[in-house]
């Protein structure tokens, strides 16, 4: 009998999270070839940063590096120590979260829209290149944009002692969590200000909710003061001085936004490998509706019967704007996955625009043409409009969008699944040559170290014989 009732219980749990496993599934399909990869660019430098914390705490992280919020190595720090077999336990943490923002994304649409933008969002998100790029190593930007969507989710549901948990985790990732916080905090002030103003005092708790994530925020900056540490300030390209807040409300107040770094970041945003079509069917889709509600008399009408839809767009959109006001005209390498916090917004705003077609045979097609554009765009680089812009460079069999050649610097590869077989026939060749099944190429020597500080640190704490690699040395 009770057997009976767990597996009802569990047949019960599968049926209503049917699609998000789904999607998880081919997500984690994806990825699986390459758990084992060596961590590599930026991937590598976390890496090391999280064996110096394991080797001496916090205290080392800070003495050897310009510091973001600790959260990624402390997690990676703990499923090190849990699954001992390096890199996989490393790397695994990419597909946790990516489970869980797929998951995240599903639910959010579903509490705030209809379970037809649920299924579309969450199986958008599961083929986005970038966020497919970017999951194998788990870095800042990708962990921040999955707790930005499970925070939001909670905050839409007014669970807001669960948001205030997620949104502290936020603030721990990476510094521009600030943004999202700071956007909430002010969409809910102007949603209370009339109940307050009416002395409905209870609106304030949910105000005191949103403060909470300053906390975590306040404590860390002590802590960096402390230990006579700055907020993370390396790659500032800027003459302003005084840190990277002082930089960003400085190029606000005096439209010193408009450089290279920001048009270089808008790009790769709005144009990058198919977005501008997406980007234009979307301008579109909102044009046509603006229009028939308009001039029906109807968007009032519906902005004040779907309240937590409203609610939920108004955040999404002012979310959007300020990031990419802030952080996308930040004077620092241009990588493309700076805009991952924005992927979540641009899927919404997507699958708002396919199901806002009536007509079904036309929204059937346009269905057909977004996954067609994500495929496209998650395994090749064949954009004609990409090409032009940023030209194209065979890397190791890889022919791609020379965004390393740019202000994006090396990361700049880092936009598609193109990426992940690249640093996998990397990590094939290093074990060939290890295992003695292969000459070492000198040629190969780039390749194989393109950060060579930070990769002989990895390769000692892997335990790779360097003297295979002499001549690269």
């Amino acid at each position: 009998m009770q057997n009976n009732k767990i597996k009802e219980s569990v047949i019960k749990l599968i049926t209503a999270n049917l699609f998000p496993i789904l999607f998880s599934l081919l997500f984690v399909c994806l990825l699986l070839p390459f758990l084992n990869v060596i961590p590599h660019r930026d991937g590598n430098i976390v890496f090391v940063q999280t064996n110096d914390y394991l080797k001496g705490g916090l205290q080392m992280y800070l003495n050897n590096w310009a510091v973001h919020p600790p959260l990624k190595i402390i997690i990676s720090a703990i499923l090190i120590k849990i699954i001992p077999s390096l890199p996989f336990s490393y790397n695994i943490l990419g597909i946790i979260f990516g489970i869980a923002g797929i998951f995240g994304i599903y639910y959010l649409s579903l509490n705030t829209f209809t379970k037809k933008e649920a299924i579309i969002s969450s199986s958008l998100l599961a083929i986005s290149p970038l966020f497919i790029a970017n999951s194998i190593f788990g870095l800042l930007d990708y962990i921040l944009t999955v707790l930005i969507i499970i925070a939001l989710l909670f905050y839409i549901k007014k669970r807001f002692i669960i948001y205030a948990f997620f949104a502290s985790l936020c603030i721990l990732t990476k510094e521009t969590g600030l943004i999202f916080i700071l956007t909430v905090l002010l969409i809910e002030i102007i949603f209370q200000i009339k109940n307050i103003l009416n002395k409905n005092y209870k609106s304030l708790i949910n105000i005191i909710y949103c403060l909470i994530p300053l906390i975590p925020w306040y404590i860390w900056t002590i802590y960096l003061n402390v230990n006579h540490k700055s907020i993370w300030d390396d790659y500032v390209f800027s003459n302003t001085k005084g840190g990277p807040f002082y930089v960003v409300i400085h190029n606000l107040l005096f439209l010193n936004i408009f450089t290279q770094y920001t048009k270089e970041h808008w790009s790769q945003l709005f144009i990058l490998n198919f977005n501008w079509i997406l980007w234009l069917f979307i301008t579109l889709s909102l044009l046509i509706y603006l229009l028939k509600k308009i001039f029906g008399k109807a968007l009032l009408n519906e902005i004040k019967k779907n309240k937590i839809k409203t609610k939920a767009l108004i955040v999404i959109v002012t979310f959007f704007f300020l990031y990419l006001l802030t952080v996308l005209t930040f004077p620092t390498y241009t990588i493309p996955r700076y805009a991952l916090p924005l992927i979540p917004c641009f899927i919404i705003f997507i699958t708002l625009s396919i199901t806002a077609i009536k007509n079904n045979y036309l929204k059937l097609l346009v269905l057909i043409a977004v996954y067609s554009i994500f495929l496209i765009s998650l395994f090749s680089s064949s954009d004609p409009v990409s090409r032009v812009i940023w030209d194209t460079r065979i890397m190791n069999n890889q022919n791609l969008y020379s965004l390393d050649q740019t202000v994006a610097g090396n990361d700049g590869i880092t936009y598609n699944y193109q990426y992940l077989l690249l640093i996998k026939d990397r990590t094939e060749l290093i074990r060939k040559i290890e295992n003695d099944k292969m000459s070492l190429n000198k040629n190969s020597c780039d390749f194989i170290f393109p950060d060579p500080n930070n990769d002989l640190k990895t390769f000692k704490i892997l335990k790779i014989n360097l003297n295979k690699f002499s001549i690269c040395l």
